[in-house]
């Protein structure tokens, strides 16, 4: 289970860590090249705009894309 919730400045700025949006892109990659089924948790807060929302969601796509 990795969650995103958001972007890299979105997620890294609620985490309060920076690196943290990388750390956990390069994980869901390490463990899908594993062959390891990856879920994705992701919080959507009320100030986010909806244009980050679906870029998340396209970079998701690509992601399970680019497992296939």
């Amino acid at each position: 289970m990795v969650h995103l919730d958001g972007l890299r400045e979105t997620h890294d700025y609620v985490c309060n860590r920076k690196g943290v949006f990388d750390k956990a892109h390069r994980h869901d990659q390490e463990g899908k090249d594993l062959g390891y089924t990856i879920f994705l948790n992701t919080t959507v807060y009320r100030e986010t705009k909806v244009e980050e929302v679906e870029g998340l969601c396209k970079m998701i796509d690509e992601l399970r894309a680019a497992a296939s």
